[in-house]
């Protein structure tokens, strides 16, 4: 009897491996990460009472980066600085990768995952954009107090990050003028196109928007992907909002083109061998500004995952040809 009962069980893994191969796929991928990602926090938490701090030598003579991520702070073409920053009764992580010559545009960086999961290190392929000096931040709720809504209250971390450049400037001597431009990876360019679409202090502040394997039809991740259903779920009971739909919309970068800035311009960079976030997502975004008459391009990359890793020189050379055509 036991002998059968093993059997049936292994048989309804099986079956359920078959179905769920992508779904487990992606669950133990986002395991992996979100063990490197706690790792990764401690490259950002200052201790006591400094609010600022430039931690380009120790990021140098750490041993477990890997030597392409810290080769322009060897050759000392960039410096990076972390920092925390107010937003209202919570203090935020951010850094600031600064070329070290000439005056140079900046770009926000508003990271993918949530809490914990999907902080990258602050000296990560990103923050080495060719031409850019890059601010990021990490939202509210990981290594500092707070909670991070997913798109709620925390789209105050946007725009309190902006507010923040003065200090910044201050302390590097580094000129940051708007206009500025913003990027947003996976969950982060939900996040952008939320600020963009609800912070008129943003709107004001914004040139350029660009997409990197955006979550920008969350209804169209819930029905692709079931762990992102449950995650929103989970995300929604735990905030202060009654309606679960109203929740959705609220955050859903395709029903809220309407509220964006007629004048922005916006990138939608998205690889084609992404198993987290679906073409069908950016092609709906697409669709949407192009009725709304925004001024947008989407560009595929063959062969690239959703982190589009060794695909960055491709990132990086659709930006720059964005930038000169817009």
């Amino acid at each position: 009897m036991i002998k059968k009962t093993v059997v049936i069980i292994l048989f309804i893994l099986l079956i359920a491996g078959f179905f769920y191969q992508k779904t487990l796929t992606r669950l133990y991928q986002g395991f992996q990460l979100n063990q490197a990602s706690k790792e990764r926090a401690k490259y950002y938490a200052l201790q006591g009472n400094i609010q600022i701090q430039d931690i380009t030598e120790k990021l140098i003579s750490d041993k477990s980066i890997p030597d392409n991520l810290k080769q322009p702070l060897i050759n000392g073409e960039r410096r990076i600085v972390i920092f925390k920053y107010r937003s209202g009764a919570d203090d935020v992580a951010g850094y600031f990768s600064y070329i070290t010559s000439g005056s140079h545009p900046v770009i926000l960086f508003l990271r993918g995952g949530n809490g914990f999961f999907g902080i990258m290190r602050p000296n990560n392929r990103f923050s080495f954009l060719k031409g850019y000096n890059i601010v990021g931040t990490l939202y509210r709720g990981n290594i500092y107090e707070g909670k991070d809504d997913f798109g709620g209250k925390d789209i105050q971390d946007v725009e309190n990050l902006i507010k923040y450049f003065p200090k910044l400037a201050d302390f590097t001597h580094v000129k940051l003028q708007a206009p500025f431009d913003i990027m947003g990876v996976s969950r982060g360019a939900m996040e952008m196109f939320a600020a963009l679409s609800r912070s008129s202090y943003v709107k004001a502040s914004i040139s350029h928007a660009i997409s990197v394997s955006g979550n920008l039809d969350l209804q169209a991740s819930m029905n692709n992907r079931p762990e992102m259903k449950y995650l929103f779920i989970n995300q929604f009971k735990h905030s202060e909002e009654k309606n679960f739909e109203e929740w959705i919309k609220a955050r859903n970068p395709v029903d809220n083109v309407k509220y964006l800035p007629a004048s922005l311009k916006v990138l939608l960079i998205y690889g084609l061998s992404d198993n987290r976030v679906s073409l069908e997502e950016q092609q709906n975004f697409k669709r949407a500004l192009d009725k709304q008459g925004i001024a947008s391009q989407l560009v595929t990359i063959p062969g690239a995952d959703h982190g589009l890793d060794d695909h960055f020189e491709d990132v990086e050379k659709i930006v720059i040809n964005f930038m000169k055509k817009y």
